[in-house]
């Protein structure tokens, strides 16, 4: 089965609403943060391989650091968020921290799960029902709403 790399938007920039002055991927239901509960959910479905976590990384790491994901500071907004949390899907990227054209060239047809950092109730099962439809063969871009 082929598996599809994830990015967790979870920063905290101008554009972020703080609740409680603090980033919402770090508030707690039921004694854990919301962001730990969507790692574990990636983790648990078998059609996700990376799980890359884009946010502010000290405070991230604290609470995810034993699950694997591999955590990456914030830019200064959400598009350059979703740019360094793909190629941190890359493992050449993330070895060399360097792009070239070349590695473009070799990733040019990757496609990425991206979600937010603020989906508590997210289960395996929806993930995997909704990766299992993404048609990427005909599209580009596919996007789930509920």
């Amino acid at each position: 089965m082929q598996t599809v790399d994830a990015v967790i938007a979870a920063g905290d920039g101008d554009a972020a609403r703080r609740i409680f002055q603090k980033n919402k991927t770090l508030l707690e239901i039921s004694g854990k943060p919301i962001i730990r509960y969507i790692v574990e959910a990636l983790n648990a479905c078998p059609q996700v391989g990376q799980v890359v976590v884009v946010g502010p990384r000290k405070e991230l790491e604290a609470e995810l650091g034993e699950l694997g994901a591999v955590i990456v500071e914030q830019k200064r907004n959400m598009t350059e968020n979703v740019l360094e949390g793909f190629l941190h899907t890359l493992p050449e990227y993330r070895e060399q921290n360097e792009l070239s054209p070349s590695l473009l060239e070799a990733y040019r047809d990757k496609y990425v799960l991206g979600l937010s950092g603020d989906i508590p109730l997210l289960t395996s099962g929806e993930l995997q029902q909704f990766i299992s439809r993404c048609d990427m063969e005909r599209y580009d871009f596919v996007s789930g709403y509920t």
